[in-house]
């Protein structure tokens, strides 16, 4: 299937109808047979969310919240979901879904800062939904034949098993593999929920963290742990490493000296540049949804896609275009001006 061919409309309805009945395939064709957290082999995977639903509901109107497409306005991906389908994926069995997570999905556990059974929890979480994504990439690549960034997802999706052996274990309270770099509690609850990873490119000053563009199975990508949760009268805003990575030196030190509203402005920065499974209160100002440097960022996702040329002047260029002093000034959705 040509999914991708020139003179393609992403806007059309043929190609929406094309989009998501391929989509919808892909995600048949990834299912496992097995759980991914207790091996035992299953045919009804539970319909997971990677946020806590909770949290979900807090900013959800009548069941629908809205996502960063809504800004975006992009082809055949939808602009607002229920929440039975917000930020879902099926990988483990119903028990492990009610049993595992339940520390880090209990609201009153952020009355204190998380343990690291919980920061196990969360990057089990995270590592679940970024196979989940791989998987489906990888059937997508093979029927739209597109071999050469099926190799890529192959590799993204071995170095997430590998992390997410670790995970588990300290999702069940043994080891310490992880280093919480800040948690911030807001007495009001933001519009907007996230719970993922992020590999940055670059620090503040465009110094390289993450070169995206070596694909080598001896090289490892030093992801970020971020989750924003708004609860029920306040929100958590998390951020976390693993303790063992090495290249968030510059940025942690440049980081930890802002105030905390800085703290805040900055992972806004980082996350509507980086990510796109941020879900948004329909309840935000229009202002907000309208804003221009919003969109802006929310463009860097897409902006590497189809970049050619010689590597070297890619990773320079990507340095500098993705410091975080030079990603686009959006409007800091987690202060307190935004409280819905």
């Amino acid at each position: 299937m040509d999914l991708y061919s020139p003179g393609k409309r992403f806007n059309s309805p043929e190609f929406a109808k094309q989009f998501h009945d391929c989509m919808s395939n892909s995600e048949k064709d990834a299912k496992p047979s097995t759980c991914l957290l207790c091996g035992k082999p299953t045919t009804s995977f539970c319909n997971s969310h990677s946020i806590p639903k909770c949290c979900l509901k807090n900013i959800s109107d009548d069941g629908h919240v809205y996502t960063i497409n809504q800004i975006l306005n992009f082809g055949p991906i939808d602009r607002e979901k229920g929440l039975a389908r917000t930020g879902t994926f099926r990988l483990i069995c119903k028990e492990c879904d009610n049993q595992f997570f339940k520390n880090y999905e209990n609201p009153t556990a952020y009355l204190d800062e998380p343990n690291q059974q919980m920061l196990g929890q969360i990057a089990t979480k995270d590592l679940l939904l970024e196979i989940n994504k791989a998987s489906i990439l990888i059937a997508l690549d093979e029927k739209t034949e597109q071999n050469d960034t099926k190799a890529v997802r192959e590799l993204d999706f071995s170095e997430n098993m590998k992390a997410l052996g670790k995970a588990v274990h300290a999702g069940r309270g043994k080891g310490s593999p992880y280093k919480l770099i800040m948690f911030q509690q807001l007495n009001y609850v933001v519009p907007f929920a996230f719970q993922g990873v992020a590999n940055l490119v670059s620090d503040f000053d465009g110094h390289m963290i993450n070169n995206l563009f070596l694909y080598n199975q001896s090289y490892r990508l030093e992801p970020l742990h971020i989750a924003v949760f708004p609860l029920k009268h306040f929100s958590v805003v998390l951020l976390f490493r693993n303790a063992a990575a090495k290249r968030y030196k510059k940025f942690e030190k440049t980081f930890l000296n802002l105030l905390p509203e800085e703290q805040l402005a900055v992972i806004t920065k980082i996350l509507f540049s980086y990510v796109e499974e941020i879900y948004i209160s329909k309840a935000i100002s229009e202002d907000a949804i309208n804003d221009k440097e919003l969109e802006s960022a929310i463009r860097m996702n897409l902006m590497y896609l189809a970049f050619g040329g010689d590597e070297e002047f890619v990773i320079k260029k990507a340095c500098r275009q993705y410091a975080i002093n030079s990603l686009p000034h959006v409007p800091n959705l987690l202060s307190s001006a935004y409280a819905l």
